[in-house]
């Protein structure tokens, strides 16, 4: 079985956001769990 990695995204620009998180996910071994638009969001 192979390993997943969760992933939270952070970035301010939401289309590069979206993007990222479409990239990732088109990976099996990715897993967004989270995204946000800043780091204090994230936390």
């Amino acid at each position: 079985m192979a390993e997943t990695y969760r992933v939270v995204v952070v970035d301010d620009h939401p289309l590069f956001r979206r993007g990222v998180v479409q990239l990732l996910g088109m990976n099996p071994i990715f897993e967004v769990v989270a995204e946000a638009g800043d780091f204090e969001s994230a936390m």
